[in-house]
């Protein structure tokens, strides 16, 4: 359930909340999209985390799923 609501955070987060500007100037404003994407995984991660194991062991259920996320996000965005 944690990985479907984090792909549905992932796809609001790059086809609703990100204009066409945003995504047509990712390279030139990256400290932007790199932002976007932080605060978007941290909100996400954050409500799965108090709704689904209230607010418990904070490095198994939110720092490390927010490292692997931020780390393979940029690999496959280096990768593209």
């Amino acid at each position: 359930m944690t990985i479907l609501l984090l792909l549905l955070a992932h796809l609001i987060a790059d086809f609703w909340l990100q204009t066409d500007q945003i995504v047509q100037n990712k390279i030139k404003h990256l400290k932007k999209h790199l932002l976007h994407h932080l605060v978007t995984t941290g909100i996400a991660l954050a409500i799965i985390w108090g709704y689904q194991y209230e607010f418990q062991q904070i490095i198994y259920y939110f720092i490390l799923p927010f490292a692997f996320i931020i780390i393979t996000h940029l690999v496959i965005d280096l990768l593209k």
